[in-house]
């Protein structure tokens, strides 16, 4: 297990982490997705079966960042990068299931709710089509982990929300940055790292839970995590910088067992 993970998982070519992007199917990924979901699952059952469950969100984070990451470096690196072909893949692979979601929560809600926690939903409703649920969640859900925020039927929303805000930006600064300065993709992409991690433990040291938690500032870090593991390969052809890029990618597994379990 231990040699598959570091073969596969730490170290894939850059065009195998293009195809991850694009539908290529990664078993040992799949594995690390699973145990994600079987965390969050047993965590949101009954929280004693598995306490830190919830990091199984972070672990997702890493992983998309790690796929996404490295299928953009790939089309940069084989002159075949566009925009629009990545964002229509977005919204094909995550649209009509993501609405229809909210379509079937609503009109559920429409059946069994009163007048005032139906208005309740629907501005949940209007802030998850605009993928800004992590935002109104973290001024009005109050702590994730409390029992009255659970009974949101929308409240797993926000992660997608952080993610869709990340994949507005990062396609346009890769592009740019590999475009008029493409030595300095990594070292910025370690420097945004770095401030975003800063975020979210200062938040964290001034009892700011629900920005830490939310908020795509105090969230990139792992996403880019991710894109750090998927361009070590790139670091091994040049012979430089390899140890320094896997561990800023194990980082983004493991570090959020350590920056949340004090909100539990």
């Amino acid at each position: 297990m231990n040699k598959c993970l570091s073969e596969n998982f730490c170290s894939p070519s850059l065009h195998q982490a293009g195809n991850a992007a694009h539908g290529t199917y990664f078993p040992h990924i799949d594995g690390l997705r699973t145990f994600a979901v079987l965390a969050v699952v047993l965590y949101h059952l009954q929280e004693w079966i598995c306490p830190g469950g919830y990091t199984g969100v972070d672990i997702f984070f890493v992983i998309s960042g790690y796929l996404i990451g490295g299928g953009l470096v790939r089309s940069l690196k084989e002159g075949n990068f566009s925009l629009s072909s990545f964002y229509y893949r977005r919204i094909r692979r995550i649209m009509p299931a993501y609405f229809c979601l909210i379509a079937v929560v609503l009109a559920f809600g429409c059946v069994v709710l009163a007048c005032d926690d139906l208005r309740t939903l629907g501005r949940t409703v209007r802030s998850s089509a605009l993928f800004i649920t992590n935002i109104y969640f973290s001024r009005t859900a109050g702590n994730y982990f409390s029992p009255a925020a659970e009974e949101n039927p929308l409240l797993n929303l926000w992660s997608l929300s952080v993610e869709e805000q990340f994949y507005l930006t990062i396609p346009l600064a890769l592009w740019l940055l590999w475009k008029f300065r493409k030595n300095a993709v990594k070292p910025v992409l370690c420097g945004a790292l770095a401030l975003s991690l800063f975020a979210a433990v200062y938040h964290m040291g001034n009892l700011e839970h629900n920005k830490a938690f939310y908020l795509l500032h105090c969230r990139a870090w792992e996403l880019l995590a991710g894109c750090l593991l998927a361009l070590a390969p790139a670091a091994t052809e040049q012979g430089r910088g390899i140890r320094w890029l896997r561990l800023a990618g194990w980082a983004g597994i493991l570090l959020p067992f350590a920056c949340y379990s004090s909100s539990t």
